[in-house]
C-alpha cells in the first residue's frame, strides 16, 4: 500500500488548523464571495443586486426576524440615495424597503423596526407661514398601508389620515416606552395639527423620559449581524455599517426643532400673561430633552443635537450673542458667548440663583465639549490604520487560500492521464525540487510587484489588496514558468519531455502547496490579534472612543474666558426671541 507524501499530510494539517482555530475560520468566511466577486468590499454592499441577494437570504432563512426584516429595509434605504428618482433601481429599492419596514413591524415590532417604520411616514409639519415644503415619497402607507397614496406633486404635511399617522407613533411609544422620542414626535404631528395644547402637554411628559434615540445604533447592528449571517467575517460587516449615511436617513431625530421653538414661543406667551410657572417648566422640558439627547449618544453627532436642542430651550434664558447668520464662519461661531436672554430675571426668581448658575455652567460646557467634537482624532486615524492593515492581511490570506485551489487543480489537470508513466518519467534532483519548492512564493510577490500589482501582503508594506485572482495566481504561474524553464533547459527537444514535465509537476505541485498554506497558517494567526482588536473598537461607539480620547479635556473642557457675560446684550442685538435657531 501506498504511504502518503509528508505534504498532503502538512496540507491537510493546515485545512484541519484553520477549521479548528476560531480566528483562522472568521477569516476562511471571506473565502466563498471571494471566489465570484472579490472580498467584501464596502462596493459589494451597497448594489442593488446586494440588496436583493440579502433579501432573498432573510426571506429563506429569516422570515420572522424583526432584526433581519429590519436590516434589509435599512440596506435598502441606504442605497436609494445612490439612483435618481426616475431610475427604475430606485424604485425597486422603494418597493423593497416599504415591504420589509412593515413585515418588521408587524412581526414583533422592535423598538428599533417601529423607529425606522415611524422615519419610513417621514413625520414632519408644515406650519402656517413655514417657508420649508416637505415632499413625501408616493405611495407610502400610513397606519395598516389603506390609506389611499399622496399626490408626489404637490406639498402636504400628512401622510394619510391623521389618526394612522399618530397610531403608528404610539404603536412606538408601547414598545418603547422609555424613550422621548416618539412622545416628541407625536407632539410634533400634533403642533401640525393645530393641538397645540396636548402636543405641549406630550412636549413636556416626554422631557420626563430617561433617553431620547431612535435607535439608530441597533439598526446598524442588525445589518451587521445579517451580513455576519451571510457569511461576511465581524471586522468588515460591523466596518461597513459604520458606512451607513446616518445623517440623510435620521430626520426624525434631528428635526426636533419645530416643538423646540414652539415651546419657547408658548414659554414666552405664557411669561408675558403671567403664567411664570407655566413658562419655566416649557422652557425647562426642551432642556431636558436636550440633556437626555446628549445621554443616549452613540455619535459625535447626536451629541452636538443634543446641545443644540438643549440651547434652543434655554434660549430665553441665557442666549448666544451675536446670532447666529447663513454664512457666519466657524471663527465666529467659536466667539459667540452666552449673554442673559429676555427671560433670565423671571427664570431666576422661579428656580434660583443656584439653578441659574447651574444651568448657565452646563450650557458653556457642553458648548465646548461641541466643538471638541470636531476633530480631528487620532484614535479614529489609528483605528482606519489598523483597518487597513487587517483588511489587507485578509485579502493576503484569501489570495494564499485561493492559490492553493488553484495548484491543486493544476495538480489534477497534469494527473488526468497516464499517471504512473508520468512518474516513472520523473526527472527531477534534489536541487532542482528544492528551487521548484521555495522559488515560486517570492518570484510571486516579485512578479506582482513588476506588474505594479500591489499585493495585500503587510510585510511588503502595502495597504491595498488590488485584483485578487492576480494575487491567486502568482504562485501557480512562477510555477509553470519555473518547471517549464528547467524542463527545457535540460531535455531541449525531447521526445518525452512532457512527460518528464509533467512529472516533475506530479513531485512538486503538493509539496508548493503544503509550503503556501503553511505560510497562510502563519500569516492568519499573525493577523489574529490585530483584527480582534479592530472589531473589539468597532464594537464599542465612536462618541465612547472620542470622550476616551479626550479623557480630561472632556470632563473638564478648556473654557474660553468670555464664554458669558452677566449682562444682557447690547440693545442693537435685540430681535424677536420668538424663533430661536438650532
Amino acid at each position: 500500500m501506498r504511504r502518503p507524501r509528508i505534504s498532503w499530510l502538512v496540507l491537510i494539517a493546515a485545512v484541519v488548523t484553520v477549521a479548528a482555530v476560531p480566528a483562522l475560520r472568521e477569516q476562511a468566511r471571506a473565502i466563498p464571495p471571494s471566489v465570484v466577486g472579490g472580498l467584501w468590499p464596502e462596493g459589494f454592499f451597497w448594489s442593488p443586486s446586494a440588496v436583493r441577494e440579502a433579501a432573498a437570504f432573510v426571506d429563506r432563512h429569516y422570515p420572522n426576524d424583526p432584526d433581519m426584516l429590519l436590516a434589509v429595509a435599512t440596506l435598502a434605504l441606504n442605497t436609494e440615495a445612490n439612483w435618481s428618482p426616475d431610475e427604475p433601481e430606485r424604485e425597486q429599492l422603494v418597493r423593497l424597503r416599504r415591504s420589509f419596514l412593515q413585515r418588521a413591524v408587524a412581526e414583533g415590532g422592535t423598538p428599533a423596526a417601529w423607529a425606522a417604520y415611524t422615519e419610513l411616514l417621514e413625520v414632519r409639519v408644515i406650519r402656517p407661514g413655514d417657508q420649508e415644503e416637505v415632499r413625501p415619497e408616493p405611495g407610502i402607507p400610513a397606519g395598516s398601508g389603506a390609506a389611499p397614496a399622496p399626490d408626489p406633486a404637490s406639498p402636504v404635511s400628512d401622510l394619510g389620515p391623521p389618526d394612522d399617522t399618530l397610531a403608528d407613533i404610539r404603536a412606538w411609544r408601547a414598545v418603547d416606552p422609555e424613550n422621548a422620542l416618539p412622545m416628541a414626535l407625536e407632539a410634533l404631528k400634533l403642533y401640525g395639527l393645530d393641538k397645540e395644547d396636548q402636543a405641549r402637554s406630550l412636549w413636556l411628559a416626554a422631557s420626563t423620559k430617561p433617553i431620547l434615540s431612535d435607535r439608530w445604533t441597533e439598526r446598524t447592528e442588525a445589518l451587521s449581524l445579517l451580513w455576519q449571517r451571510m457569511g461576511c467575517p465581524e471586522m468588515e460587516s460591523r466596518a461597513s455599517a459604520a458606512y451607513v449615511d446616518s445623517s440623510s436617513l435620521r430626520f426624525s431625530l434631528y428635526g426636533l426643532s419645530p416643538p423646540a421653538r414652539d415651546g419657547s414661543r408658548a414659554g414666552i406667551e405664557a411669561a408675558s400673561q403671567g403664567r411664570t410657572q407655566e413658562a419655566v417648566r416649557l422652557w425647562q422640558a426642551t432642556i431636558d430633552l436636550g440633556r437626555h439627547m446628549q445621554m443616549s449618544a452613540d455619535t459625535s453627532g447626536e451629541f452636538q443635537t443634543g446641545v443644540s436642542l438643549e440651547q434652543v430651550g434655554a434660549d430665553p434664558i441665557w442666549q448666544l450673542h451675536p446670532r447666529y447668520h447663513y454664512g457666519m464662519s466657524n471663527e465666529e461661531e467659536r466667539r459667540r458667548s452666552f449673554w442673559y436672554g429676555s427671560h433670565h430675571a423671571l427664570y431666576v426668581e422661579q428656580m434660583g440663583e443656584e439653578a441659574d448658575a447651574a444651568l448657565r455652567d452646563r450650557l458653556v460646557r457642553n458648548r465646548a465639549r461641541f466643538f471638541l467634537l470636531a476633530g480631528p482624532f487620532a484614535a479614529d486615524t489609528e483605528l482606519s490604520d489598523m483597518q487597513a492593515e487587517a483588511e489587507a492581511s485578509l485579502a493576503h490570506f484569501v489570495s494564499l487560500a485561493l492559490s492553493i485551489g488553484l495548484l491543486l487543480v493544476l495538480f489534477a489537470i497534469v494527473s488526468l492521464y497516464g499517471r504512473q508513466a508520468a512518474d516513472r518519467a520523473a526527472d527531477i534532483g534534489l536541487g532542482w525540487r528544492t528551487a521548484l519548492v521555495l522559488a515560486p512564493l517570492p518570484l510571486g510577490y516579485l512578479l506582482l510587484l513588476l506588474l505594479d500589482v500591489e499585493p495585500s501582503d503587510p510585510w511588503l508594506g502595502a495597504r491595498t489588496a488590488g485584483p485578487l485572482w492576480v494575487h491567486a495566481a502568482a504562485i501557480p504561474f512562477a510555477v509553470l514558468a519555473l518547471s517549464l524553464g528547467s524542463i527545457m533547459y535540460r531535455h531541449p527537444g525531447s521526445a518525452g519531455m512532457w512527460a518528464v514535465w509533467r512529472g516533475n509537476m506530479r513531485a512538486v505541485l503538493p509539496s508548493v502547496a503544503a509550503l503556501v498554506a503553511v505560510y497562510c497558517v502563519v500569516l492568519g494567526l499573525d493577523a489574529a490579534p490585530l483584527r480582534a482588536r479592530v472589531t473589539e473598537e468597532l464594537r464599542r461607539p465612536k462618541l465612547a472612543r472620542v470622550i476616551e480620547e479626550l479623557g480630561d479635556r472632556w470632563h473638564d473642557p478648556p473654557i474660553p474666558r468670555d464664554a458669558w457675560r452677566a449682562e444682557h446684550p447690547p440693545e442693537e442685538a435685540a430681535e424677536d426671541r420668538t424663533q430661536p435657531p438650532l
